[in-house]
């Protein structure tokens, strides 16, 4: 996952009547929550915005570390450059970060890239001194790779910050532009990390399974190219097994809308037959054509795959992406496997 990484100061036109608190809060009335566990001092202020509520919780949850933000307009008000903690339902602005406190310290790492020289600074654990210096160069490579792969150029904030979050619990990162959080090892693997790297370039597109789906099969072909191990049960045929255990029941919802609602498997193997069929460079058409868009219909991506094969596309849709039985469960039922996948990432686990 990604986009609960970036506050929403897009905001919805017509915004409903809001109301903007920065009361002062005794320190008597803030608890350990409210500073993060420590990680943060010197309160700004509070904000509470009862119009923008419903969709705060629904990139954050109701308890979250947003990191730091220069000056904003949130909630039709300026604020000043703070580290944003939220306790549903307010935000706290905090003016310090305070890494010691906690028992964190800091890296630094330089990396040339195409246009620049990009700088990582990495917040972790003094116990995982190891593991943060190792996945520090994992994303320094994986960077550069990307810019590789896609063709296109880091699109993030230099310097660009890396938190290790002892407090996530039910993602195991996230990751856009402006920054990335990621667990604790173990479960902060290298995979996830790579993962949470596409979405430096993604973050911000829609629909949510091509963006996941995407991020999944390139953070695949990095784990690949940068010889990185994967974690346990971090392999295509577990992510497969556990798709294929729904497939064909009514918990088997096509891909389109219902992301969230699926086994990362299935969205997995659609790409890996999109990859045999068509080979690496038509999927990074997907890729930089939906960067630069921003978004991307079936239909447009329907298009696109008549394009390339010549053929209707619809069995690669239906059951998949679409509602249908199933007309192409595997590469071959569609056509021949120009490009076939070994290793981790394979159409057929």
């Amino acid at each position: 996952m990604s986009r609960k990484n970036g506050l929403p100061f897009g905001l919805v036109a017509g915004l409903i009547l809001s109301f903007l608190s920065s009361t002062p809060v005794s320190h008597e009335a803030l608890t350990e929550r409210h500073t993060y566990h420590g990680k943060y001092h010197t309160l700004i202020q509070v904000v509470h915005c009862p119009s923008e509520q419903a969709y705060d919780e629904a990139e954050y949850g109701i308890y979250a570390d947003a990191g730091y933000f220069g000056e904003v307009v949130y909630c039709q008000q300026s604020l000043p450059a703070a580290y944003w903690v939220y306790v549903s339902p307010r935000w706290y602005l905090w003016k310090h970060k305070d890494l010691s406190a906690m028992g964190f310290e800091n890296l630094h790492q330089k990396i040339a890239l195409r246009t620049q020289t990009l700088t990582l600074s990495f917040d972790f654990k003094q116990e995982h001194r190891l593991w943060a210096k190792a996945q520090s160069q994992a994303i320094a490579q994986a960077i550069q790779a990307f810019e590789q792969l896609s063709g296109l150029p880091y699109p993030g904030d230099n310097p660009y910050v890396i938190e290790e979050d002892p407090h996530l619990v039910d993602l195991l990162g996230l990751a856009g532009p402006q920054g990335m959080k990621l667990a604790s090892p173990p479960e902060g693997s290298f995979w996830t990390a790579l993962h949470e790297v596409v979405h430096i370039w993604n973050a911000d597109q829609e629909p949510l399974w091509m963006i996941e789906g995407l991020a999944n099969y390139y953070s695949f072909l990095l784990m690949k190219r940068l010889k990185l191990p994967f974690r346990d049960q971090e392999t295509y045929a577990t992510s497969i097994a556990d798709w294929q255990a729904i497939q064909g029941t009514a918990e088997d919802l096509p891909l389109a809308g219902h992301y969230l609602d699926l086994p990362q498997g299935k969205a997995m193997a659609w790409w890996a037959m999109i990859h045999e069929l068509f080979g690496p460079q038509f999927v990074n058409q997907v890729f930089v054509r939906l960067y630069r868009e921003k978004k991307l219909s079936t239909t447009q991506l329907a298009q696109m795959i008549r394009q390339v094969s010549g053929k209707d596309p619809s069995p690669l849709l239906d059951g998949w992406l679409r509602k249908g039985p199933y007309r192409v469960k595997q590469s071959r039922d569609f056509g021949p496997v120009s490009y076939p996948l070994t290793g981790v990432w394979s159409s057929s686990p």
